[in-house]
């Protein structure tokens, strides 16, 4: 029965990029690479710290593989020097919210120190630079700007992040910053009902009233409650803040939810496909809801860990590139038919060309 899917909804928060902390024996490929300079640009390898900011990462690290994300990366870092030409800071300037963080060499000397206890000490990204400083420019912007776009993007992702604004980044706040521009998401889950629902199409139902009520392709809708006898459930209208959109739920979930499980196969192929051929101009991050086995294009079995952010970083003849950044370094190469058949998975887009 269909409403079996609601055994284990949770209205007390939404869990989603609770990042797996490494155990100890990864702890030192953290610091496999050596640190380069800043230049403005990512171009070194790097690997993650112990924050949770893995889609942060490989959001950053998607868009400088794209031209524009390139450009719009190199041009919101202002190096600045002294007059012995040494580097006393970073600007960071950041085009969504039209905002500046300064980042003093100091403090990215302070963020690259390490004491040796990892399970206290504050490890920021290891590698690029680069990285480093935009971490700490993220961070402050996320704790400061009074930007609303941004404070919803930032504070209405999950709930994991009210103490460290690191921990569980929403890709289309990174893409937001740089660009102006919100990337898309795609989720597929196993038919289990979660807090977040975004439509991969869009469908039209009838509510409690019988008025039609239309829910729109790649719009975040969040249920708020359910009655007792589970009959109802109560969905946040993200048109009136006022008025919860009321729906049967049996018929939510039977011509909405479920459907919408297809229909993240068959928008995630379409996404993969257009970037494999223009992927000059869009970035993708591909993210695991939990530990996941896949066969890779070897025909191994290889384990994603999860929940985590991975950068797509090429799609060519089938094949998908991943970059884990843990290690930016190694390729993971998976047969798209492959991935696709995990049962949960994010997949965020934003493609420049798109109107």
């Amino acid at each position: 029965m269909m409403l079996d899917a609601l055994n284990n909804f949770n209205f007390n928060g939404l869990i989603r990029n609770n990042e797996i902390p490494r155990d100890n024996g990864e702890v030192d490929s953290i610091f496999k690479f050596n640190n380069s300079n800043a230049n403005g640009e990512i171009d070194v390898d790097f690997s993650q710290g112990n924050i949770g900011d893995c889609a942060l990462l490989s959001s950053v690290y998607s868009l400088s593989l794209s031209e524009e994300g390139f450009n719009a990366i190199k041009d919101a870092i202002t190096i600045n020097v002294n007059s012995a030409g040494e580097v006393e800071s970073y600007d960071i300037y950041f085009e969504g919210v039209d905002e500046t963080y300064n980042i003093t060499q100091k403090e990215l000397e302070k963020a690259k120190e390490y004491h040796g206890n990892y399970e206290t000490e504050r490890v920021y990204s290891r590698g690029d630079d680069d990285m480093t400083v935009i971490e700490l420019a993220i961070e402050k912007c996320f704790e400061k700007s009074k930007d609303k776009e941004l404070r919803n993007l930032v504070d209405n992702y999950t709930n994991l992040n009210k103490d460290d604004k690191l921990n569980g980044v929403n890709p289309a706040a990174v893409t937001y910053l740089f660009t102006g521009e919100k990337s898309e998401t795609v989720i597929k889950n196993d038919g289990t009902l979660k807090k977040t629902f975004i439509p991969c199409s869009t469908y039209n139902v009838k509510d409690a009233d019988g008025k039609d009520v239309t829910f729109k392709e790649g719009n975040e809708y969040t249920a708020k409650g359910i009655t007792e006898d589970k009959s109802y459930i109560y969905i946040k209208n993200p048109d009136d803040a006022d008025n919860d959109i009321v729906l049967p739920t049996e018929e939510f979930l039977s011509d909405i939810y479920l459907p919408n499980i297809d229909e993240a196969n068959k928008k995630s192929l379409e996404l993969l496909n257009n970037f494999e051929n223009d992927n000059d101009n869009s970035m993708l991050v591909f993210a695991t809801m939990g530990m996941e086995n896949v066969i890779d294009e070897n025909g191994d079995t290889i384990e994603l860990v999860g929940p985590h952010a991975y950068c797509v970083a090429k799609v060519a003849d089938g094949i998908v590139t991943l970059k884990n950044p843990h290690d930016t370094s190694k390729d993971i190469n998976i047969p798209i038919d492959n991935l696709l058949s995990l049962e949960m998975f994010n997949l965020y887009n934003l493609d420049f060309d798109k109107e």
